[in-house]
C-alpha cells in the first residue's frame, strides 16, 4: 500500500529560493550568555542568597562574571574539603608568625587546648615550621556565618587603643575616682532621730541663741558693733567649750585595749551563735528533721538559719543599746562643734557680701564723683567768660579737691586695689592743664620779647 509522499529538504540548498526569501530567517543566537534572574513566585521568599543578592545590584556588565564566580564559590564552600582549606587560610593570614616562633623558642610545646564549641587547629602546610602550635579559636560555623568586618575579630580579638590625651580625660586618661571623697558640708546635716540625740541638739541650739543675743547687747552698752554672725560664732565657740568640759568630768573616753576587748567579746558571742545553730556536716544536713521545723497550725516552715539570724540581729541590737552607746554629754559635744562650723561659714558669707558691697559703694561715689568734676568744669568756664572774677576760689576748690584724690588714691593703695577710672581721669586732666599752662607760658615770654624790641 505504499503511499509516496514528497521527500523534506535536506537543507536550504534544496528549497526554491522564491520561497527561500519569504521564509523567515531564525533569530541570531546571542554569543553572550544571559544571567538567570530571580522569578517573582506568587509569595516572597523569605530568604535570599547573599551571592544572588549582591549581583543584582552590580551594573549589567559585570553581572555576567560576578554571578559565575559567586555561585563557583558558592558550591565550594558546600564541599566540606574546600571549606576546611578556606578557613585554614583565613587563620594562617591573621597569625602572628613573629610571636609565635619568639613564644616557641620559650616553651618547648604547648598542650592542644579542647572544649565545648571549640577546637585546636594546627596548619598542615607550617607543621613542620618551628613554633607552630595549637591555639584557640571559635568554631568555624561562627566564623564563616559572620560578616566579612567580624571574622578578623572573631578570629583574633584586638584591644581597642585609647582615644584622646592626657588633657581630655576621657577613655585611657580618665581619673580612676568619680570626685571628691568628701563632699559633705554643714548644709546636709542629718536632724538627729534618738530621742537622747534629738534632746541634746535642742539644748545646744538653745544655748547659742540666748548667748548669742547677750553678746548682741553688751556690744551695744560698749558702743561696739557686731554683726548677728560673729555674735553666732562666739556663742557657738563659748558653749562648744561648755560641752567640752562637761564631757570630761562626766567620764574618760575608753582605752585603746579595753575597746579591743569589748569588739573581741562581741566577736566571739557571734561566732557561738553561729556554731550552736549551724549545719556542721553533710550528716546534719540529711537529717532534715535536725535543721527544718514545720508548725502544724500555719503550715510554716523554719529553718535553723533562721534562728542563727535573729541571734546574730539580737547581739546587733544590744550592742548599740548597751556596749557602743553614746551618752547625753558626748552627743552635746557632737552637735555643739557642727553648730560652731556652721556659725564660721555663715561668717565668711557675711563677709564675701560686705565686701560686693563694699565695690557697689565706690562705685556709687564714682558715679557722684564724676558730677562734682562736671559741675567744677563749668564753674571754670563761667569764671573765665565773667572775666576771671572767682579764680582765686576756684583754684582753692581745686587744690582741695586735688587732696581728696590723693587721699582717696592712698587708701585704695593700702587696700591693694589698683587706680580707680576716677584717678585715671584726674591724672589726664592734671597733664591737660599742665600742657595748657605750658602754652600760657611761652605765650608770655614772646609778648615780654616783643615788648623790649619796641622800646628798643
Amino acid at each position: 500500500m505504499g503511499l509516496n509522499r514528497p521527500s523534506l529538504p535536506s537543507s536550504q540548498a534544496d528549497i526554491h529560493p522564491a520561497i527561500r526569501e519569504k521564509t523567515p530567517k531564525p533569530p541570531k543566537k546571542n554569543k553572550t550568555p544571559t544571567v538567570p534572574l530571580l522569578q517573582t513566585p506568587e509569595r516572597l521568599p523569605t530568604y535570599i542568597e547573599p551571592c544572588t543578592s549582591k549581583v543584582n545590584e552590580l551594573p549589567p556588565k559585570e553581572r555576567t562574571r560576578a554571578y559565575s564566580t559567586s555561585t563557583k564559590i558558592s558550591n565550594e564552600l558546600e564541599n566540606g574539603l574546600v571549606r576546611g582549606r578556606y578557613l585554614r587560610m583565613l587563620a594562617y593570614k591573621g597569625r602572628d608568625h613573629m610571636g609565635r616562633r619568639r613564644k616557641a623558642r620559650r616553651t618547648a610545646s604547648t598542650p592542644n587546648p579542647t572544649g565545648p564549641g571549640w577546637e585546636g587547629w594546627s596548619s598542615p602546610e607550617s607543621g613542620s615550621e618551628e613554633g607552630d602550635h595549637n591555639h584557640l579559636r571559635p568554631p568555624e560555623r561562627q566564623i564563616v556565618s559572620a560578616p566579612p568586618h567580624m571574622q578578623s575579630t572573631l578570629d583574633r580579638p584586638v584591644l581597642a587603643s585609647p582615644v584622646g590625651n592626657a588633657f581630655s580625660g576621657e577613655h585611657y586618661w580618665a581619673p580612676q575616682f568619680e570626685g571628691v571623697t568628701n563632699t559633705r558640708d554643714p548644709d546636709d546635716f542629718l536632724t538627729p532621730t534618738q530621742p537622747q540625740g534629738v534632746a541634746a541638739f535642742h539644748a545646744v541650739r538653745e544655748s547659742v541663741q540666748g548667748l548669742a543675743s547677750e553678746f548682741a547687747q553688751e556690744a551695744e552698752r560698749r558702743g561696739e558693733t557686731l554683726s548677728r554672725f560673729e555674735c553666732d560664732e562666739l556663742a557657738a565657740r563659748k558653749v562648744l567649750d561648755d560641752k567640752n568640759a562637761e564631757f570630761a568630768q562626766a567620764g574618760r573616753l575608753p582605752s585603746p585595749s579595753s575597746i579591743f576587748d569589748r569588739l573581741f567579746k562581741l566577736s566571739g558571742e557571734e561566732t557561738r551563735a553561729i556554731t550552736s545553730f549551724g549545719i556542721q556536716t553533710p550528716e546534719d544536713l540529711l537529717d532534715v528533721n535536725a535543721w527544718m521545723r514545720i508548725d502544724e497550725s500555719t503550715f510554716q516552715f523554719s529553718t535553723i538559719l533562721d534562728s542563727v539570724k535573729e541571734a546574730l540581729t539580737m547581739l546587733k541590737e544590744r550592742r548599740k543599746s548597751r556596749d557602743l552607746e553614746l551618752s547625753v554629754s558626748a552627743y552635746s559635744v557632737v552637735y555643739a562643734l557642727w553648730t560652731l562650723y556652721d556659725a564660721q561659714r555663715k561668717l565668711e558669707e557675711s563677709f564675701l557680701v560686705d565686701e560686693e558691697s563694699d565695690e557697689e559703694f565706690e562705685y556709687e561715689e564714682f558715679l557722684k564723683s564724676i558730677k562734682v568734676i562736671m559741675e567744677e568744669e563749668a564753674k571754670r568756664k563761667r569764671g573765665k567768660e565773667q572775666g576771671g572774677g572767682e579764680g582765686a576760689g576756684e583754684t582753692k576748690e581745686r587744690r582741695v579737691a586735688a587732696l581728696g584724690r590723693a587721699f582717696d588714691l592712698d587708701s585704695r593703695r593700702l587696700k591693694g586695689k589698683a587706680p580707680s577710672v576716677f584717678d585715671l581721669l584726674n591724672w589726664a586732666e592734671e597733664l591737660k592743664n599742665l600742657k595748657g599752662n605750658r602754652k600760657e607760658v611761652e605765650l608770655d615770654e614772646e609778648e615780654i620779647g616783643r615788648a623790649i624790641t619796641k622800646d628798643d
